[in-house]
């Protein structure tokens, strides 16, 4: 790497000597660079080149190949890029299919530089254009340093998943899900950073794009792929960071300190929140050197990130990192440096400390929960030779769907895919038809989300890439539905869907977005700078398994090849399907295609164990909404505008009941519960306004005549009561038909097994009186725990989610 670095330098330094940085100012000069891509002439300034290279690039391949390099090289040396002939007719001879993409390489860094303003840092020109320049530089080190071309190739060619490759449309009532709006309100209303993970089909994405729609906060949205980023209307962690792609160590001085004037900066200030995505593939390295960035570049120094709000989201049971194992220098520095490569092993992490919420409920396969079991196993890596056996009931390596069948097949690699694409296509006794997308602006080949030019006959079958969203009819496909070509001609593509009804398609337009600081608004913005338009499909016998991440089918082949080669792969491609049956695989799966990483299933089982009890009261709460506002009344600091905007609800409901020392139990109206809260501050204009709706006047409470009522209401019994009641019932110690008896009794019919190992009656009864004894010798240990459990966030949401 140290080679590559060198050669990098030396482009560099011959970058600023060229014709494109002003000889006087130092300064870069966009014009000439216009100059040199477009051919654009100014009368300011006289023409510095004699051809433009978009003239080039649509007339090289008419030339001889070495006519075309030699003009090539004239561009590079314009640029700064040192590369002879002899070095780039050696790779050629090396690797003869890749002339065009040298070509492309160089488009668009060329055309990259035609874009920039003379603001444009040069000692680090080539920022924007990493991968192209890495492949740049493999051309001079590919025989000298085979650890390098290595390095290059996994930047390079590593088949990366496509998770925001999909216009999430938010399902109907979402937002009133109690679990949903609790975790949107936590985020949105505090500065608490989260790590929100979950099963594949568990609704992570939806989430993310839900908040990312309502919240009000300043969200940087980012995701590992460029194809995510263009989806999402976010960027890539490298294009907006502009970190260099080599392992990062912490403090790494190559991390980039951003100008007080530049964008970067003013974004990274104004910035409340930024969302993570992919979390699975992002490496300990990127983590930290985001950490140390945040803290360099507006954020606040001595805070974790700078103090702004992190959203980590993924499932570390997916797609992991992409580290060359083979390279002794990332070896060094993921055993040595950092404990591993995973995100969690990153110090950064740890000082984060982010709040653990997992997604549970899974939709894909709702209604089969065989199957459900026999995924979580091969998830947790916890297979035994039964799930095995299982699963390979659908070994059928003879199958093949017919022509009206629409079947997927998952591969292992690229090639299988492609190659499998290629023949069927070919197959079809059909003419072939093309159709040419139409690009504006700056749009970059590889975050093109189809083909430019897409290929096609009657009955190819194809997977749509976007959700239908035609508003005048109800949704007809989602992002990974399966359909045929049932009508083609040079202006008209109809398909046909599984359940035979046809539908004419129409182009699609994805956008490219750049963030930038509204002075004005005083908000981060995204503006549009280019645009891919082209019909929302491609060819799909078959996928990759990491394309297929996020996407849901009903009838797979899955093709390992010769065998799974990454911990994940195998869960995901299972996963995909929403019932066994519509599986088939084409090699019976052994045991060792279940690849376990014990680093992963330990910092899960820490993770899990390490969330508290509260979760288990949060969830008691949503669940039980009645009871939830009978306690907020009880003991939540409402506002004198919660009190009111929701008065009937708290001041509704069954009766309290009140448990007692001598196991008495006596019931006490619900309307009580304001009256006796210690945390609403009554100043008179609230006494005079809600008195009249109270049995027992609040003035007599506050003058200290509670023992003239029936029953003494005391603060941390009663406390006591519905949080042992809470607890009982969270932890599953009481029965389904027992939840209306408020009263926590030691009675056989009333238990159930508990959910968290086994114990006797004896062992409850024990339970329940050592808490019981510990809260009465120190009530304000309940007080404390619900105050950390029932949090303005919480709160909110019971109030606002209860009918």
């Amino acid at each position: 790497m140290k080679n590559a670095k060198q050669l990098e330098r030396n482009w560099t330094l011959a970058f600023q000597q060229s014709n494109l940085v002003d000889g006087v100012t130092g300064k870069f000069n966009p014009v000439f660079a216009q100059q040199l891509f477009y051919g654009k002439h100014n009368n300011d300034y006289p023409a510095q080149f004699p051809h433009h290279f978009n003239e080039l690039y649509t007339t090289y391949l008419e030339l001889d190949e070495s006519e075309a390099l030699r003009q090539l090289i004239v561009f590079w040396e314009f640029i700064g890029i040192q590369i002879s002939f002899e070095e780039v007719s050696g790779y050629l001879q090396a690797y003869p299919n890749q002339l065009s993409q040298i070509f492309k390489k160089t488009y668009y860094i060329l055309k990259t530089l035609a874009h920039r303003t003379a603001e444009l840092d040069i000692t680090n020109p080539y920022v924007e254009n990493r991968n192209d320049i890495f492949y740049l530089l493999n051309i001079v080190l590919h025989k000298a340093n085979n650890n390098d071309q290595q390095q290059l190739q996994l930047f390079e060619d590593v088949d990366l998943p496509t998770l925001y490759n999909r216009y999430v449309n938010i399902p109907e009532g979402y937002e009133k899900d109690p679990i949903i709006q609790h975790l949107f309100n936590t985020i949105e209303k505090s500065n608490t950073s989260f790590f929100i993970t979950g099963k594949a089909g568990t609704g992570k994405s939806t989430f993310l794009h839900y908040f990312a729609q309502q919240s009000k906060k300043n969200v940087l949205m980012t995701a590992f792929t460029g194809i995510a980023a263009i989806n999402v209307g976010g960027v890539t962690l490298h294009s907006f960071f502009k970190f260099p792609l080599k392992p990062l160590l912490p403090g790494d001085e190559e991390i980039p300190i951003f100008r007080q004037q530049a964008q970067a900066r003013k974004i990274i200030e104004k910035t409340h929140t930024i969302v993570i995505d992919e979390v699975s593939m992002l490496r300990a390295d990127i983590l930290q050197a985001i950490d140390y960035s945040l803290r360099m570049n507006g954020g606040n120094h001595k805070l974790p990130f700078g103090g702004k709000q992190i959203l980590l989201v993924g499932d570390i049971f997916q797609l992991p990192p992409v580290v060359n194992h083979q390279d002794e220098v990332e070896k060094l520095i993921f055993t040595e440096v950092y404990k591993s490569e995973y995100f969690f092993d990153a110090p950064a992490y740890a000082d984060l400390n982010p709040t653990f919420f997992e997604f549970k409920k899974i939709h894909r396969q709702k209604n089969d929960q065989a199957f459900i079991n026999l995924l979580n196993e091969v998830r947790a890596c916890e297979t035994t030779g039964d799930t095995i056996n299982a699963i390979n009931k659908q070994y059928d390596p003879t199958y093949s769907p017919q022509q009206d069948e629409f079947a997927i097949t998952l591969t292992s690699n690229n090639p299988i895919a492609n190659t499998e694409n290629a023949r069927k296509l070919a197959a079809l006794p059909y003419s072939t038809y093309r159709f040419e997308a139409t690009i504006h602006g700056d749009f970059r080949e590889d975050r093109y989300p189809t083909h430019k030019t897409l290929e096609l006959k009657k009955n190819a079958q194809v997977i749509f890439i976007k959700n239908d969203v035609s508003p005048d009819t109800p949704r007809r496909w989602v992002n990974g539905t399966i359909a045929k070509i049932d009508f083609i001609s040079d202006d008209l593509l109809e398909i046909r869907l599984q359940d035979g009804s046809t539908h004419k398609l129409v182009p699609e337009t994805w956008e490219n977005r750049q963030y930038k600081y509204d002075r004005e608004k005083r908000r981060i913005v995204s503006t549009v700078i280019g645009t891919f338009t082209q019909y929302p499909v491609k060819l799909a016998w078959a996928i990759t398994i990491h394309k297929s991440q996020g996407l849901t089918f009903d009838n797979v082949i899955i093709d390992l090849g010769r065998g799974a080669f990454v911990n994940g792969q195998v869960y995901v491609a299972l996963s995909r399907c929403r019932k066994l049956e519509g599986i088939h695989l084409r090699q019976p799966l052994r045991t060792e295609d279940i690849i376990a990483d014990e680093r992963i299933i330990r910092f899960y089982r820490t993770q899990e164990n390490a969330v508290h009890l509260f979760i288990s009261y949060e969830d008691f709460f949503l669940k039980h909404p009645e009871f939830a506002l009978q306690y907020i009344a009880l003991h939540a600091p409402l506002t004198e505008e919660q009190i009111e905007l929701h008065f009937n609800k708290l001041t509704s409901g069954k009766a309290y009941y009140s448990h007692f020392l001598d196991d008495s139990q006596e019931i006490v109206p619900s309307d009580l519960g304001l009256a006796y809260n210690p945390n609403i501050r009554w100043t008179p204009a609230l006494q005079s306004k809600f008195s009249i709706g109270l049995p027992h006047p609040v003035t007599q409470v506050l003058k200290g005549v509670a023992e003239q009522l029936p029953l003494q209401l005391a603060h941390e019994l009663q406390m006591l009561n519905n949080s042992l009641w809470a607890f009982a019932m969270s932890q599953g110690y009481v029965k389904e038909e027992a939840k209306d008896q408020v009263n926590f009794g030691l009675h056989e019919h009333l238990l159930q097994p508990p959910l968290f190992g086994k114990l006797s009656l004896e062992e409850i009864a024990t339970l329940y009186v050592t808490q019981k004894n510990m809260l009465l010798t120190n009530p304000s240990i309940w007080g404390n725990t619900m105050e950390q459990v029932l949090t303005p966030a919480l709160v909110e949401t019971l109030l606002n989610g209860i009918a």
